[in-house]
């Protein structure tokens, strides 16, 4: 949203607006280069001297903002632990009516018995899918009883995955490609295992429901990422862009049945940092401290 967030923030400058607010969600310039990266890097900078207060969604965010040189310490802060609005912990729960869809899902797609990887986002090269396309076929030539779940919408046209991911998509009959759905929770309910190898994120909003649903995940040690899950906690954590990586961590979530081990404390942990009524108090706290009233 490098647009919008500039159009609104230039616009409330001119209006002489008296508090302008910019919350930074994802910098698409992180994976940007050449003259496209400088173009954005002025885009922000712009828009971030426009704006009174600047709030990135993740520490590491707040980090890379700063040794850029986009706007100095005054000015920047992370609400809360991270996060835009957290999440409702409560709608992203194992109910009766969540597990009985899980139950559908099971017998639609023959789980019964499977360990079950998920991704969910859009289906593009940025999210790390060439490299779970890559690894997860290489998993399943020597494991017969597992499945991948990809939710969501594959975009042909922005940031396309590549020729070779399209064939594993098409002629792997372990991959499940279940399309873009409106209500993700019986898929992220129904898995073992959540894993998002992406490239680069604000804060990701998926790994949290993941979580709060008592799943863990398998990451890239990027922003946002790394902060919600730690290392053999509650999830593991690899490289982005790691083939290599991404299947041994696969391979480990199988050979030393981590499914269990690792999920033990995951939705705990959602809840005390990133449940959406914990987040509104640091957000209400930080708008009052800004119009003075805290």
């Amino acid at each position: 949203t490098p647009k919008a967030g500039i159009v609104g923030i230039v616009a409330a400058w001119v209006c002489r607006v008296p508090h302008r607010l910019h919350t930074v969600a994802g910098l698409p310039v992180m994976e940007a280069v050449g003259k496209k990266k400088k173009l954005l890097l002025f885009v922000e900078k712009l828009t971030y001297a426009c704006a009174t207060k600047v709030y990135p969604n993740s520490f590491g965010l707040q980090e890379y903002i700063l040794e850029q040189k986009l706007t100095n310490e005054k000015k920047i802060k992370v609400i809360g632990y991270g996060s835009s609005n957290g999440i409702d912990t409560t709608y992203f729960d194992k109910t009766d009516e969540i597990m009985l869809q899980v139950g559908h899902l099971r017998e639609q797609y023959s789980l019964e018995n499977k360990f079950v990887f998920c991704f969910v986002g859009r289906v593009v090269k940025d999210k790390g899918i060439n490299e779970l396309l890559s690894a997860f076929d290489a998993l399943s030539n020597k494991y017969d009883n597992i499945r991948l779940l990809v939710v969501g919408k594959l975009e042909e046209d922005l940031d396309p995955i590549s020729t070779e991911s399209h064939k594993i998509l098409k002629m792997n009959t372990n991959i499940i490609n279940a399309g873009f759905q409106n209500d993700i929770r019986p898929y992220l309910a129904c898995s073992d295992c959540f894993v998002l190898p992406t490239y680069r994120e604000g804060f990701p909003n998926v790994v949290l429901q993941a979580s709060s649903l008592g799943i863990s995940s398998i990451v890239t040690n990027i922003n946002g990422c790394n902060e919600i899950i730690q290392d053999n906690q509650n999830g593991l954590i690899v490289e982005p862009k790691d083939v290599d990586g991404l299947y041994d961590a696969m391979k480990r979530y199988l050979e030393e049945e981590l499914s269990q081990k690792l999920s033990l404390h995951s939705r705990d942990d959602i809840m005390k940092k990133y449940d959406r009524k914990v987040f509104y108090q640091y957000l209400l706290h930080e708008y009052n401290e800004v119009l003075g009233n805290a």
